[in-house]
């Protein structure tokens, strides 16, 4: 989706200000679910651990306020 609106912007179809506002969009959502891996990972966080692939460590705890 983010190069079809790269593609658009760049053939003047689309306003390149709707184009920045869905990169930073998906910028955001990568970052967003980054980090939620991240706070996922049971410490010592190293980057075998944090890119593993076998969920079998993942445990989910809900915080309620």
């Amino acid at each position: 989706m983010t190069t079809m609106y790269l593609s658009l912007t760049y053939v003047e179809l689309i306003p390149a200000a709707l184009t920045a506002l869905v990169v930073s969009r998906d910028v955001l959502l990568i970052y967003a679910g980054l980090y939620v891996r991240y706070m996922g990972i049971v410490p010592p966080v190293s980057i075998i651990f944090y890119t593993a692939h076998d969920l079998r460590h993942l445990t989910i705890t809900y915080k309620f306020f």
